[in-house]
């Protein structure tokens, strides 16, 4: 989750790309926070490129030329999450 902040995706597109509610996105975001005593995404976008976590040959989400970055969630699959951002039942 770490390589996906550094690249600059959004909790939206972070919940879509590994089929989770974005509560636990923000849940795990704030938990990677706490352990490497950052404040903040950018902080975490350096931690991870510090480490090698993230290349520098990955761009990041806002030099992407197209907007159609997210992977379609697949119909059906079963390990598809419920819409970003809607509440549980």
């Amino acid at each position: 989750m770490a390589r996906l902040v550094a690249v600059g995706r959004t909790n939206q597109e972070i919940c879509k790309d590994l089929f989770l509610p974005l509560g636990p996105v923000k849940t795990h975001l704030t938990n990677i926070q706490a352990k490497l005593s950052v404040r903040n995404r950018v902080e975490i976008a350096t931690w991870a490129r510090a480490t090698g976590t993230v290349s520098g040959a990955e761009r990041p989400a806002w030099s992407r030329r197209t907007v159609s970055a997210v992977r379609p969630i697949r119909s059906g699959h079963p390990a598809e999450a419920p819409e970003c951002g809607a509440a549980a039942p």
